[in-house]
């Protein structure tokens, strides 16, 4: 694993250990990353006691060098507006937000109107972009999802008992999260959508960890069906 990053790490550094992971030499049968690598969406201060943190799986999309240039290679969004968030600010598309951008904005808008944008901070789990899971090189799921834990205690270094958590689409790392966060007690609570649910946690080290599925495919946020929503986001 690239470099040994804590919750004092400078900055440099943690790009640095990214950075040497994406481009570390391959072992066999493993396909190289190629699409670049993002990992926080809003400015590097966002991670100074937050009020609200959101959590994606990785970012999508893919990367064409001949198209696009030479690969993005972002710690953070640096350089833009104090606060600046990805979800609220960047069209990821030609015709505007995303569904799971306009989910996040909902999010907020329903859930957690009173927290400033420039409380909240919005990361990637894992930072190695990909066009979906199911094409993120099969051979390093396992070891992205291990890099993604060893960065948390730099990331969420300086979150507290007034930090809500809301992670969604972590299936793959759910056990890895609730271990990190060192969850007493969870309960699932329906979502109206089928048998899928939403997973509430007691945690020492934040107010609330709320695991949602994914945004994109299950748009949850502001839907009548979603009569337990308080339940969850209370």
């Amino acid at each position: 694993m690239s470099g040994v990053i804590g919750p004092d790490s400078p900055p440099q550094d943690v790009w640095s250990a990214i950075s040497s992971e994406y481009h570390r030499p391959q072992e066999k049968n493993e396909v190289p990353h190629v699409h670049g690598w993002s990992y926080l969406s809003t400015p590097l201060a966002r991670r100074d006691q937050p009020k609200l943190v959101t959590i994606g799986l990785k970012p999508g999309g893919e990367w064409d060098v001949a198209r696009d240039g030479p690969i993005q290679e972002d710690l953070s969004a640096e350089g833009k507006e104090p606060d600046f968030n990805a979800y609220f600010d960047q069209p990821w598309n030609n015709t505007g937000f995303t569904p799971l951008q306009t989910q996040i904005q909902n999010l907020h808008k329903l859930h957690f109107q009173q927290v400033p944008k420039d409380e909240i901070l919005s990361f990637q789990y894992i930072p190695f972009r990909s066009p979906t899971w199911n094409e993120f090189p099969a051979a390093q799921r396992q070891r992205a999802a291990r890099f993604g834990t060893h960065l948390l205690d730099w990331t969420l270094a300086n979150i507290g008992l007034e930090t809500t958590v809301v992670g969604f689409g972590l299936g793959v790392v759910q056990d890895r999260i609730e271990s990190w966060f060192r969850v007493i007690e969870s309960r699932d609570i329906e979502v109206g959508w089928g048998n899928i649910t939403a997973t509430v946690c007691e945690t020492p080290k934040c107010k609330r960890l709320i695991l949602l599925p994914h945004l994109s495919r299950y748009q949850i946020i502001g839907r009548k069906e979603f009569v337990r929503a308080d339940e969850v986001f209370q």
